[in-house]
């Protein structure tokens, strides 16, 4: 057991135990996700011995995992929180994220250089005394724009907006209180076997593997005499996973590869083929996504007996697992941890394939269009929990009403369809849309849509929910017009009383 350590809001030497050691707390709980949350909530008595010295800004020192570059890692208290219980619970978040806090010289552009020369640029161009320093592994050579009009701080230079280090070079992070690793691949292959479908149930992964993709359907679009034509494989289009025979039913995706074939190439059954293949291995085509959440007093539910030890895991580690059911071995990665401080152990561990914002699904639309093309259909949990957001080519089954879904048209345009519970209801948005509008996708709806995009033509099918019922938008040429009740037209305003 260890407990964590609080110290003054200036404090710099650490070896020593600051104002004092919080063996009063209730709970002390670490999160770090992939290049993503890394912060600490612990929970503290109002009878505690240090309670009077806990304030925002304070430092805690703690312990959040096994190896060596997890020891005494220092997170700053943002918010204090009491409750009615005489508990209070204190959020903090790493001493890393205090990047933030500093901008960059305007100047700085990294030109053909590898992730360790662009990190050390970053680290020599950040204004001000700071305690920061960087690394990398990554080799590859890259250029970017550091501008500080497209990163307003240092933080979002390194990873979060596009064009930053990490968009541009790839890699997970590895933050050791002041020390800043990008890393190529910050975990290692695990010996630790996960066994799903003998010793592991999940109603979520049933879900997962029920709606793999076993089989593609590839094709080339192509003109001749100005009339579109298809090509196919013949005479058997669809190609199968060597999986496929392992599921009780086939998903089908139809796969674009014109993308592949030059304007002037003629379309080529050899060539098509060849992609088709290519496609089946390097996706995966046939092999569930892996998303488990592992609980760490099911150990001797989850492990074999003959695996490592479960607290081996790291975040980021490379995680064999076997799906019984289907005689199926693959590998999932751990995208997220929750480290119990005063255990000193795990308290779940998450594996899966990195979960992607909504944003970070928008940047890679605006940055390309095409890509989606390419790809099986994705989905991600929408913020209010229920709702999910796909993306991709391959026709999704809505979960719930609401459900969103974007895919691109092949002119440029992303299409967004919105489960109605029967089926997919089309809205169109262009690219210069997306980049002036946002998408709330938590509540499924269209907000702050620049004006510009809407002064000629029809917008429609935008709806909203006063009390339970539903109004509909219209807008024709300039004219708005609001149906349901609620709204007074002739006054042209919403009656506030009869909104939620």
């Amino acid at each position: 057991m260890s407990y964590p350590v609080l110290y003054h809001p200036s404090e710099v030497d650490f070896v020593h135990f600051g104002l004092g050691i919080l063996k009063d707390t209730i709970q002390c709980l670490v999160t770090e996700e992939i290049n993503g949350r890394f912060d600490l909530e612990l929970h503290y008595p109002v009878s505690g011995a240090l309670f009077n010295k806990i304030n925002v800004d304070f430092l805690i020192k703690v312990d959040c995992g096994h190896h060596h570059r997890s020891k005494n890692q220092r997170f700053r208290i943002d918010r204090i929180d009491k409750s009615t219980n005489n508990i209070i619970k204190i959020f903090a978040s790493h001493i890393s994220k205090e990047t933030k806090n500093f901008v960059l010289n305007p100047t700085i552009n990294p030109i053909n250089n590898t992730a360790h020369e662009a990190l050390t640029m970053w680290q020599n161009n950040i204004i001000g005394a700071h305690p920061f320093t960087a690394e990398s592994d990554i080799q590859a050579r890259h250029s970017t724009n550091l501008s500080i009009l497209n990163h307003p701080n240092a933080r979002s230079a390194l990873g979060g907006n596009s064009g930053s280090i990490l968009d541009v070079w790839g890699g997970e992070f590895n933050f050791d209180n002041y020390h800043i690793r990008l890393l190529s691949n910050r975990g290692s292959t695990s010996n630790t076997l996960i066994s799903y479908g003998r010793n592991l149930i999940d109603l979520k992964q049933e879900e997962n593997i029920s709606n793999t993709i076993t089989s593609i359907y590839p094709f080339v679009r192509f003109q001749e005499q100005n009339v579109e034509r298809f090509l196919t494989l013949s005479p058997n289009p669809i190609l199968h996973s060597n999986n496929a025979y392992l599921f009780s039913h086939h998903r089908t995706l139809a796969l674009d590869l014109s993308d592949y074939f030059e304007n002037d190439e003629a379309p080529c059954l050899v060539k098509l083929r060849e992609l088709a293949e290519n496609y089946l291995l390097k996706n995966n085509i046939g092999v569930p996504k892996i998303s488990i959440s592992l609980k760490f007093l099911d150990l001797t539910k989850v492990l074999d007996s003959q695996s490592l030890p479960y607290e081996r895991l790291n975040l980021c580690d490379i995680v064999p697992v076997r799906i019984e059911k289907l005689g199926i071995e693959t590998t999932a990665k751990v995208v997220r941890v929750v480290w119990n401080v005063l255990k000193d152990e795990f308290d779940t561990i998450d594996l899966g394939d990195i979960r992607k914002t909504l944003g970070d699904k928008i940047r890679e639309i605006e940055r390309d269009v095409s890509i989606i093309n390419r790809n099986t259909t994705d989905s991600i949990l929408a913020a209010n929990g229920k709702n999910t957001v796909f993306f991709g080519p391959s026709v999704p089954i809505g979960n719930r009403i609401g459900d969103v879904w974007y895919f691109n048209n092949g002119n440029e345009i992303i299409l967004m369809k919105i489960w109605d519970g029967l089926g997919w209801q089309n809205m169109e948005l262009s690219g210069d849309q997306i980049t002036t509008g946002t998408i709330n996708a938590a509540n499924v709806n269209v907000i702050n849509v620049n004006a510009n995009s809407i002064t000629t033509g029809i917008l429609n099918g935008l709806r909203f929910v006063a009390r339970g019922s539903v109004h509909d938008i219209t807008i024709d040429e300039g004219e708005i017009r609001i149906s349901g009740r609620g709204f007074r037209s002739d006054l042209g305003v919403m009656d506030e009383e009869e909104l939620d």
